[in-house]
């Protein structure tokens, strides 16, 4: 097993212990060779965590990037609802193109998404709530009374849906259009489309202007 070589130990066994979540899930994932990858002593994750599921949570929520999109928005409060919709799509899809977020981080993800455990429950809490309940607010000004709160769900799960495909279905995505034109798929491309695509689905702006 490839030790990683790191300063901080706190960093390096989120670092392993994600390799590992990813690759062989929480209930066979073991502290020992977790420790053993990061190169710490078996009470390391006691001292930094307390326990496996603490340290397994704070893996997911590192692959989330540590913190919901909103509050990374504070500054744009007195935005539009509008421009506050293109901005969060911004900053979701810039998080999904993230060169820091690996194909581990995506494979934790959707392992977790396929076989949730008990983490799910506050990963949703602590970061997913607070976005969804974010746009939740913006659609609310957008469509005042015109539209049921399950339709609103339902448009928050499809713009969602729009930002992070192409980080799920890379390899599908590319096979399709090729890989000189995936490569052409950036953030800045995909935020105009999918917030053009958005705005014009909910009859606030053309789609071809």
């Amino acid at each position: 097993m490839t030790t990683i070589a790191k300063e901080n130990t706190k960093e390096a066994l989120i670092e392993a212990a994600t390799e590992i979540f990813a690759e062989k899930g929480y209930e066979d994932a073991t502290l020992r060779e977790i420790c053993a990858k990061a190169g710490a002593n078996n009470a390391a994750i006691n001292y930094h965590f307390r326990s496996k599921r603490d340290l397994y949570n704070e893996t997911l929520k590192q692959a989330c990037s540590g913190r919901s999109i909103c509050d990374e928005l504070d500054g744009y409060a007195d935005a539009t609802p509008v421009e506050r919709l293109k901005q969060f799509i911004q900053a979701l899809v810039e998080r999904v193109f993230d060169k820091s977020k690996t194909a581990i981080h995506t494979r934790l993800m959707l392992r977790e998404m396929a076989q949730p455990t008990d983490a799910t429950e506050e990963l949703v809490r602590d970061l997913i709530r607070p976005d969804f309940d974010y746009l939740m607010e913006i659609l609310d000004e957008i469509l005042p009374g015109s539209e049921s709160a399950q339709q609103k769900h339902l448009i928050i799960f499809s713009i969602i849906g729009q930002c992070v495909y192409y980080k799920i279905a890379t390899p599908v995505v590319t096979l399709l259009v090729s890989k000189k034109e995936f490569r052409s798929y950036n953030a800045s491309l995909l935020t105009d489309h999918i917030t053009r695509f958005t705005l014009a689905a909910l009859g606030v702006e053309p789609l071809l202007s």
